[in-house]
């Protein structure tokens, strides 16, 4: 065996040998591999080697005796004279065609359609092609990233975006996923039944995809770091291009240096990349992916039943109100916003209203300013204390309102002293006050009536806007209405009282 050494790469091998093995510590390390043997020459076996002489011949009426009716010795047919009747089969000409397995086992006759249904169940997908999931019907101006958002199961192996054809021959856009774990494709093509993306409604299907190659050295995600000065998103864009697209791309600036999160579409693209840098004297790391980290902080979100949904990606111009006019689905106990960095931390009273919402804006959407907000779970939520959980059963929430004709100005600078308001709505006959944390609400319901301008005034506790059911949910309750409807109405007036339910306009505060 002749023994070699040599710098080099590890490169991936495509076909799989124990005579072929490396042995290496890190990258640009001394590589030691074997020589690769010879295949042995094992002898070659046939038929006719191992079974009686008259099984060889295909025509011979002996070859058509199933195995469990041949002598154990010799595997020669038995003789019918020398077998009982009731063991030996007495076949028909139809019944020579039914498989001895369905085969009633006491007169050996092929059994009833009646006795037997025959179940025709889906069959499962080919292992090979498990790996990768579909996303069809995607628009043309959606960017990818907009797309790779809504997965949140990893991780991630190759993103291919290319043109498909249907049925009729039109011509549409397609994104494979790659899953590296089989699981998470199983989790994802579960998962995502209804994806509505800029107003399209998203396919999700079984595609094509390459053989993922599993390494925890090589991620499609790497991190730059530089004491320097890297320059801008858009020059590190163009540098990276060249070892392939780039899903995402972030910019961070430091007190000492620079750091910059790369997504490739590629596990490959990214491997290249990190080692071109690390030649190049740059500190680069391969980090998890992230659609990985999404589905690590959802499941730990879940564990811990968090109460608290992240969205990012807020326009600077937007105002608070402008956020909670997109949140539905159940009473928020707090909302406050990071306008510098365009985030947003709304927490729900309740966790399943967190889980409902955070659906809701994953495969549905939150628009804002005509810009689709991320969404993700916070880990883990600060408890609400016990006292505020009875107030809570009683009625409280974080809006108030005060019956009587009030000055605006006077009732905004009076509610400030007691906590952020979110907005004020004034009506004919009374005021609503929205603040931003039902604590803040408490306060104000207590000390306001103190004040001369508000006593003999009826202030009570209002109804959050944001547990009003969403969209999706009254389509629901229109559908299980019109279900309930076909069965109680009779058919003859069923199409002049069969008026499907609207969902109510949205109250502007």
């Amino acid at each position: 065996m002749k023994i070699y050494a040599r710098t080099m790469r590890p490169t991936l091998c495509t076909s799989f040998s124990p005579q072929l093995f490396f042995l290496g510590r890190r990258w640009g390390s001394p590589k030691f591999y074997s020589s690769r043997l010879p295949s042995p020459s094992w002898p070659s076996i046939r038929p006719s080697d191992t079974l009686p002489k008259e099984l060889s011949d295909e025509q011979s009426p002996v070859a058509r005796i199933p195995w469990e009716f041949r002598d154990s010795d010799t595997g020669a047919a038995p003789n019918p004279d020398d077998s009982p009747d009731d063991t030996w089969p007495k076949e028909s000409s139809d019944e020579k065609r039914i498989p001895w397995a369905h085969r009633d086992s006491n007169d050996w006759t092929a059994p009833s359609p009646r006795a037997y249904p025959q179940i025709q169940s889906p069959e499962p997908p080919d292992p090979l092609r498990r790996h990768t999931v579909c996303i069809e019907n995607v628009s043309w101006e959606t960017p990818i990233s907009d797309v790779l958002d809504v997965v949140q199961f990893g991780d991630v192996y190759h993103i291919q975006d290319s043109i498909r054809r249907d049925s009729q021959g039109k011509p549409h856009r397609g994104i494979a996923i790659t899953f590296t774990n089989v699981n998470a494709a199983l989790g994802f093509y579960s998962d995502a039944t209804n994806i509505n993306l800029y107003g399209r409604r998203l396919q999700v299907e079984w595609g094509e995809g390459p053989r993922p190659f599993t390494d925890l050295g090589r991620s499609r995600a790497i991190t730059i770091t530089d004491r320097g000065h890297l320059g801008t998103e858009q020059d590190l864009r163009d540098y990276l291009e060249a070892f392939g697209p780039i899903d995402k791309l972030s910019l961070m600036r430091e007190k000492d240096q620079d750091r910059a999160f790369v997504n490739f579409l590629s596990v490959n693209s990214g491997a290249r990349a990190a080692q071109a840098l690390r030649d190049a004297g740059a500190q680069v790391e391969s980090v998890p992916e992230r659609c990985w980290v999404a589905e690590r902080l959802k499941a730990f979100a879940l564990a811990n039943k968090s109460r608290t949904v992240v969205l990012r990606n807020i326009p600077s111009d937007a105002t608070l109100s402008d956020v909670c006019d997109q949140i539905r689905g159940g009473s928020i106990f707090r909302i406050g916003t990071i306008p510098e960095s365009g985030l947003a931390y709304i927490h729900f009273i309740e966790h399943s209203s967190a889980v409902s919402f955070y659906r809701h804006a994953l495969y549905n959407g939150v628009m804002v300013k005509n810009r689709r907000l991320h969404v993700a779970f916070q880990a883990q939520s600060k408890e609400i204390p016990r006292f505020l959980h009875d107030e809570i059963d009683r009625g409280l929430t974080r809006c108030l309102a005060i019956e009587g004709i009030l000055n605006a100005d006077m009732l905004k600078n009076d509610c400030l002293h007691y906590g952020n308001v979110e907005r004020i709505a004034f009506s004919e006959t009374k005021s609503i006050v929205s603040f931003t944390a039902v604590p803040h609400a408490l306060k104000a319901s207590r000390l306001l009536p103190t004040k001369l301008a508000y006593q003999g005034l009826k202030i009570t506790f209002a109804p959050d806007p944001c547990a009003a059911p969403s969209e999706e949910e009254w389509r629901k309750a229109a559908a299980l209405q019109a279900e309930i409807s076909a069965l109680l109405i009779p058919s003859d007036t069923q199409q002049q009282k069969s008026n499907a339910a609207i969902p109510p306009n949205r109250i502007k505060m």
